[in-house]
């Protein structure tokens, strides 16, 4: 029987930077991907790939920026809602679009709170 209602588990940590361009510095040099692998068996073969793949659009081993519009909320704004919601749980839609200026949708609004979740 699958449960269906199981949260996701959370992604998988980024590499390093000083890992990542020892991975790349080895790759260089002529190591393929599966001697690197010997080296750091902790380090997927796909993740070694992928590292060598996307070297070149990184600059410095700096981590790429996500993929994805900016949010429409700041922290602090998020904050703010999440305390007026706490204080009064009847209160109108209105009311925590007016605190943030009506800058957002109320489905915006609504996913800061978590009333939008997946499951």
């Amino acid at each position: 029987m699958a449960i269906f209602n199981m949260p996701r588990t959370p992604g998988a940590k980024e590499l390093d930077p000083t890992v990542r361009a020892r991975i790349c510095e080895l790759h260089d040099i002529g190591w393929g991907d599966k001697r690197i692998y010997k080296r750091y068996p902790s380090i997927s073969i796909s993740t070694i790939r992928n590292t060598i793949k996307l070297e070149s659009s990184r600059s410095d081993q700096r981590s790429l920026t996500r993929s994805g519009g900016p949010k429409k909320l700041s922290s602090l704004q998020e904050n703010g809602l999440l305390k007026k919601t706490e204080e009064n749980e009847h209160i109108k839609m209105h009311e925590p679009q007016d605190a943030v200026d009506n800058s957002v949708s109320k489905s915006t609004i609504l996913t800061a709170d978590g009333w939008y979740t997946k499951y």
